[in-house]
């Protein structure tokens, strides 16, 4: 599916003021096209943290049903036994349509304003793709909660973010185990062996997730998503990521292996602030189960489609820009959101209380 589709109509006007807008309509539609080309290749945090497709219809449903069992032993001459198949979750995500317009005024253009003009059609597109990244951004790190609150303000609508269980994507109670988490740190915050820790264990758990059969999946957590105000959690997770010995700094001398090494994509989230200044959250993901279980999709309707007409009462020139699209979740069994708190905190993100030291509050 294409990234941006143009539908300009100039009707209603007279041939002098057609004359004034055909002579600004190609500039601003290249202008709009080689932004809208610009942030597809640089500016897709969405492509980063979900499985992306295309839709045709008003949503789409994703249901599975459990897969094949083991091959049975059987005796010479044995029946093969036949599997019962079910539908084991059914998830609908609904499409909804996102939509945003620029003016040029008539005296813009009789005045030849070719800078404003530019600066309001790369603004358009910029703010598309912006929608885009926060909204995929937000459903993310909002899915601690059933729904989530998403638009400018006065222009709001609630979104829903649980798998197809029905609880939130990350929760605590999701069956065969949660995947929400807590680590309480020691006297000096986030440090190599901690991160480590949190690491090796949340990796163990998303390998052994299971199956509607009750076998382990086997799937290798590799991404970890970060956000961009904790230059502490950053600099030590990426010290963890980076050296090849066990205890970081001076770990060559005790032989200690690090095999979280070369391991890991680090995504730092540049839309995600952090609002607890004691808490240090992160998420830990498997991208090829995310993928495989359509753990988070992010479908596209409609992509951008931009139109143009002649206000009849200012003469002004309106671009309107329109897009469908929809992100949310089927199953949990791809991710973990961890919770780093300082020594002493008791609140965690959702006002829940920590309680104890202990590793995994979810196990």
């Amino acid at each position: 599916m294409a990234e941006l589709i143009f539908k300009t109509t100039n009707t209603g006007i007279s041939e002098s003021k057609n004359s004034m807008i055909g002579k600004w309509e190609n500039p601003l539609r290249m202008i709009i096209q080689d932004q809208s080309d610009i942030c597809a290749k640089t500016d897709n945090l969405a492509r980063t943290l979900y499985m992306m497709d295309t839709s045709k219809h008003f949503g789409e449903s994703f249901a599975g049903q459990n897969e094949f069992d083991i091959f049975a032993p059987v005796e010479e001459g044995g029946d093969a036994p036949r599997d019962t198949f079910g539908d084991v979750y059914d998830k609908f995500i609904k499409h909804t349509t996102f939509k945003k317009q620029f003016r040029v005024t008539e005296e813009m253009m009789e005045d030849s304003l070719t800078s404003p003009m530019k600066r309001k059609a790369r603004g358009f597109v910029r703010a598309y793709w912006r929608t885009r990244n926060l909204f995929a951004h937000s459903m993310l790190i909002g899915a601690t909660a059933a729904t989530v609150t998403f638009g400018p303000t006065g222009k709001t609508k609630s979104f829903d973010t649980t798998t197809a269980d029905g609880l939130p994507l990350f929760s605590t109670e999701h069956e065969g185990g949660g995947n929400r988490l807590h680590y309480v740190l020691g006297d000096k915050g986030p440090e190599f062996a901690a991160v480590k820790s949190v690491l090796t264990a949340i990796a163990s758990q998303i390998r052994n997730m299971k199956d509607e059969r009750g076998y382990a999946m086997g799937y290798t957590a590799n991404q970890i998503i970060i956000s961009s105000n904790d230059p502490l959690l950053e600099e030590v997770v990426k010290a963890v990521l980076g050296s090849e010995f066990g205890s970081g700094t001076g770990g060559m001398l005790t032989g200690e292996m690090n095999l979280h090494y070369g391991n890991w994509e680090l995504v730092v989230d540049p839309l995600w602030q952090r609002t607890v200044s004691t808490s240090h959250p992160m998420i830990v993901t498997s991208t090829a189960a995310r993928d495989n279980l359509a753990g988070a999709v992010f479908l596209t309707r409609k992509p951008l489609t931009v139109s143009a007409h002649v206000d009849q009462n200012s003469d002004d020139y309106i671009w309107n820009g329109s897009a469908r699209h929809s992100a949310g979740f089927v199953t949990h069994k791809w991710a973990f959101m961890a919770e780093l708190l300082d020594k002493g905190t008791t609140a965690l993100l959702d006002g829940g209380v920590a309680g104890t030291n202990s590793l995994l509050l979810s196990l």
